[in-house]
């Protein structure tokens, strides 16, 4: 898995759905973190928050019988997988 591409594919979703250049960083600030938060994030623990991110996008995607055909559209669309 490329984490980089992962980050990248996750801010353009991000813009499409919320606009405006939305990235994580900026969704992260929206959400109430500060500044300093949003380094120790970016500088530690990024990509188990994107991990986790995608994971719930999965889950949200992936209907009663568990099929999951949009996530993986997404994930192909985005480069979700890295």
């Amino acid at each position: 898995m490329n984490f980089k591409i992962q980050l990248t594919g996750l801010n353009e979703l991000l813009s499409i759905i919320y606009g405006d250049e939305t990235n994580l960083s900026s969704l992260l600030r929206e959400l109430g973190f500060e500044e300093s938060q949003i380094e120790v994030i970016r500088d530690k623990h990024l990509e188990n928050v994107i991990f986790q991110f995608l994971e719930v996008i999965h889950k949200r995607l992936t209907n009663d019988a568990g099929k999951d055909t949009y996530y993986q559209i997404l994930v192909r669309r985005y480069g979700l997988d890295g």
